[in-house]
């Protein structure tokens, strides 16, 4: 008599079992989190390690200092290659910084060094983030 294989797992008994983005493989090699920063695979995190989503991938200035009004922090990369791999990191206002642009003018598109210039909005959970590419000051303040 023949040995039978082992048994197929049940749809109830997949179903309990976690998911790939609930397993170690999300937190490591390519998926790995990185602080303030994106990882391998493309995600961006913010500096607590939190994984954001793009909301909003071409935001004007005044609706940049609503989010940030409202609570949002600032990162920003100066020359305009989206921060991912471009030979940039990417720069995160501080607390203190933050409270001073609230409630003050929208940032400022300078083409002052002619980088690719724009405003992204992310957000998670925790919270909103505003991106700024390129050549952007605010509060009189050069970003990146």
């Amino acid at each position: 008599m023949a040995k039978k294989g082992p048994r197929a797992k049940t749809f109830a008994e997949l179903a309990g079992e976690p998911t790939w983005s609930e397993t170690a493989a999300v937190r490591t090699g390519q998926h790995a989190v990185r602080l303030g920063g994106t990882n391998v695979a493309g995600e961006f995190f913010d500096p607590s390690g939190n994984r954001l989503a793009l909301e909003a991938a071409d935001v004007s200035t005044d609706a940049a200092q609503e989010a940030l009004d409202a609570g949002a922090l600032v990162v920003a990369e100066s020359c305009g290659c989206g921060g991912d791999f471009g030979g940039c990191t990417p720069v995160w206002l501080s607390n203190q910084q933050l409270r001073s642009l609230r409630g003050g003018p929208p940032p400022v598109f300078t083409g002052s060094h002619r980088a690719p210039t724009w405003l992204e909005l992310w957000g998670n959970t925790e919270g909103r983030v505003i991106y700024a590419h390129g050549d952007v000051s605010w509060g009189g303040m050069a970003l990146g």
